[in-house]
């Protein structure tokens, strides 16, 4: 049952409609009542929805709980991925896409393990270039050097980097051609090109489809929102999105929360729904998070509350060095691996190995024990949570934006139930990790 907040949004008239959803709020659930409305009662043929995902998984799950309550309409509707979508098209009008980018053969994707193949042997032709740097090293820097922070780009200066990575670049665009070949950039930016070029194309492809869904859309990129206007251009602008900028923790993939935060500046007409009633913590854990997220000054306002009450456990813990912190986690998980599901959860994968190799299954504790970086923990949900590793070293890192940061610990906090415990390192003079203090933590 949808309480008044899911319903109005499910059941909001054609237009335009942002969903802006808390963490553990349903959003998923108003997604699909939106699609299963459209078609059950606002008599909407399936095969006119596009519903547009950042993954195949959550493509997949969309798809297979529309069908549970309309039957057929999960195979009718076109749920996919941004980039499925694009390469649906593409292969679909094959021959526009030939003629416009002189590729002499159907495209073919390539991904990105063939890209940095490309550079890394570039780098093996070019040994003397790069210093004795491994090829592997220097083609990710070559394949990501525009990502790179202004420190990091000026310590690679004498070696000329940016220049060889415009140049590999514009190699790379050449070998895609010759060999028909098109990668995920690329897939994004064809079609609005596309569009815009070739009008009857165009008209083809926007009265396809009377609604445009979109799934997370907090982590919207620049390319994935000219896609969304062009298509919703000639539809009649009906639009529905739901997502959670409080969960915008994807900026490494050029995603720009700016879309969501500033929705009505793109579209002025829209209607904006907040869904506030957390059914997946207790009261503790959602105060804990709400609170740290709220020292962030470009996010939505929203109070979030538990459905469930009071009761659970949230509870910062100070260590002054690391056998201390997995002396913590082993009794913890002593005392909670049993009882329902557990994870332990860090800043990057270095930690999480380190972390499972001294407090795993191999050291007498419980094997359905999960451990994941935080990025990997969005979606998932928890009886109990550890979140370990909070120090000055690691998190905030301190080549990524501090609000992207502050993201990615609320996404790690709010993935807990009942119990959620922080570990947070002592600086050498006593004082608490930024994030520690933050929470709350004072020594």
């Amino acid at each position: 049952m949808l309480n008044r907040e899911q319903y109005r949004a499910s059941r909001s008239d054609g237009g335009i409609s942002l969903v802006v959803a808390g963490a553990g709020t349903g959003k998923t659930t108003v997604l699909v009542e939106k699609v299963k409305s459209l078609i059950k009662y606002g008599g909407v043929p399936p095969e006119k929805i596009l519903l547009l995902t950042f993954s195949k998984k959550a493509a997949e799950e969309l798809r297979e709980r529309i069908g549970r309550d309309v039957p057929g309409a999960g195979l009718q509707i076109h749920a996919g991925t941004f980039h499925s979508f694009c390469y649906s098209v593409i292969r679909e009008f094959r021959e526009t896409f030939a003629r416009e980018y002189g590729f002499t053969g159907p495209p073919k994707v390539a991904d990105e393990s063939s890209r940095h193949d490309f550079y890394r042997d570039y780098v093996c032709g070019n040994l003397a270039r790069f210093k004795g740097m491994p090829a592997d090293i220097a083609a990710d820097i070559l394949m990501n050097y525009g990502k790179l922070g202004r420190k990091s780009r000026d310590r690679l200066e004498s070696l000329d980097m940016g220049r060889i990575s415009d140049d590999v670049a514009q190699l790379y665009r050449e070998h895609k051609i010759v060999n028909c070949l098109i990668d995920f950039d690329d897939m994004l930016d064809m079609i609005p090109r596309m569009i815009e070029k070739d009008r009857r194309f165009g008209e083809i492809l926007t009265n396809r489809f009377s609604h445009v869904l979109v799934d997370e859309f907090q982590d919207t990129s620049q390319s994935n929102f000219n896609l969304i206007r062009l298509l919703i251009g000639s539809s009649g602008g009906n639009f529905f999105a739901v997502g959670d900028d409080w969960q915008s923790i994807y900026g490494f993939r050029n995603a720009r929360v700016g879309y969501m935060l500033n929705f009505r500046r793109f579209f002025s007409n829209a209607t904006i729904h907040v869904l506030r009633v957390n059914y997946r913590s207790k009261k503790e854990i959602v105060a804990l998070s709400s609170g740290f997220i709220r020292k962030n000054r470009h996010r939505s306002v929203k109070r979030i509350i538990s459905h469930r009450g009071k009761g659970g456990l949230a509870r910062i813990i100070a260590v002054r060095d690391r056998d201390e912190e997995i002396g913590r986690i082993r009794r913890l998980l002593g005392d909670y691996a049993g009882y329902g599901s557990v994870a332990v959860l860090a800043r990057n994968n270095r930690q999480v190995a380190l972390l499972e190799r001294e407090t795993g299954s191999a050291n007498g504790v419980h094997a359905e024990v999960v451990y994941m970086t935080m990025h990997g923990s969005k979606g998932l949900e928890f009886d109990t949570v550890i979140v370990a590793g909070v120090s000055d070293l690691v998190i905030p890192d301190r080549s990524t934006d501090i609000e992207e940061e502050r993201r990615l610990m609320y996404v790690a906090l709010s993935r807990a139930r009942d119990r959620l415990f922080v570990i947070v390192h002592l600086n050498d003079d006593g004082s608490p990790a930024r994030f520690g203090a933050e929470l709350g933590l004072r020594i």
